[in-house]
């Protein structure tokens, strides 16, 4: 029987989030990949050559430079992919798999590297047991599915605000950094809208804050109907809101706004009647964070309250 010793595994990690999370000085436990400058490695998992199944350390590097550009296009995008290769006359099959850390960010690849030809060779091993296969797979498959489904809704409680059900601030936190590392490496136009609706206290405390809620879940579907499906809208905080907008600079962000303070202008919100929102404009600077970016939406903002609310200010 042909023993197992034909595939080899290996671990490269986001060079961005390793410099993030990396405490300096054990920076020197990491190397460059040989699969891309953007992934490091760390210097531990490097197995020795009488340890590797496939190939030795030695014949690594040219065995990755034997690869075309073209094949190696999804690792920009964390995209899961695979291909197969011919390397000394031998084929082999390498399958890239993504995998997020915690705070759901694209952090890394497990890359399998497999022999063709002791793939074949496997499955015909494999084929006397495929009934009992089968069999683990129908039990793992109703297993997975409480796992997905439960995981799912704990996702969209942690992830969702409750009364309108668009992202809350959390999840725009988590989806803004994670914009901010692809943008390191694609470097596109990113803008933000954040506004709040304009005397907000006054329906609560003429209406009750039943009204008030129903001006919330309303002007929240209004947004979320007129913005792009890619665009990351969220309930920043009470009566406040953000949007961020994806390939999209200052000039076509303030048009944005425009248009979605006309809308809510122009719509009756049952007993409280007509409202207005003031809307700021920021678009991305190079060296932004999260913190720098709400900070200037949010000054933003408030420069469109003081000069006289219902309308838009763009940050400089």
């Amino acid at each position: 029987m042909t023993e197992f010793t034909d595939s080899d595994y290996y671990f490269i990690m986001d060079k961005g989030i390793v410099n993030e999370k990396v405490l300096p000085e054990n920076l020197v436990n990491y190397e460059e990949s040989l699969f891309s400058s953007d992934f490091l490695v760390d210097k531990g998992t490097i197995i020795a050559n009488e340890d590797r199944n496939l190939l030795k350390n030695s014949d690594l590097e040219s065995f990755f430079d034997s690869f075309k550009q073209s094949e190696m296009d999804g690792l920009d995008n964390y995209l899961e992919f695979g291909f197969t290769t011919v390397f000394e006359d031998e084929n082999y099959e390498l399958i890239f798999d993504s995998i997020q850390n915690i705070e759901g960010e694209n952090a890394a690849y497990l890359i399998s590297i497999t022999n063709s030809t002791a793939t074949k060779e496997l499955y015909q091993q494999f084929l006397s047991i495929a009934i009992l296969i089968a069999i683990l797979y129908l039990i793992s498959l109703v297993l997975v599915s409480i796992v997905i489904s439960n995981r799912n809704l704990l996702e969209s409680i942690s992830y969702s605000d409750g009364l309108t059900n668009i992202y809350n601030r959390r999840k725009f936190e988590i989806d803004l950094n994670a914009e901010l590392l692809r943008n390191k490496r694609n470097r596109t136009n990113i803008s933000f809208i954040m506004f709040d609706i304009d005397y907000f206290k006054k329906v609560n405390d003429n209406y009750g804050h039943k009204t008030g809620d129903y001006v919330l879940e309303t002007l929240s579907s209004i947004i979320s109907g007129n913005i792009r499906e890619g665009d990351c809208f969220a309930r920043y905080g009470w009566e406040e809101f953000i949007i961020m907008l994806l390939n999209s600079d200052k000039e076509e962000s303030r048009k944005k706004a425009e248009e979605l303070r006309k809308l809510v202008e122009n719509h009756i919100f049952g007993k409280a009647g007509q409202i207005t929102i003031s809307l700021g404009v920021y678009q991305l600077h190079d060296a932004d964070n999260y913190d720098i970016i709400t900070e200037n939406v949010d000054k933003a903002m408030y420069k469109a309250k003081e000069g006289g609310r219902n309308r838009v200010h763009c940050c400089e």
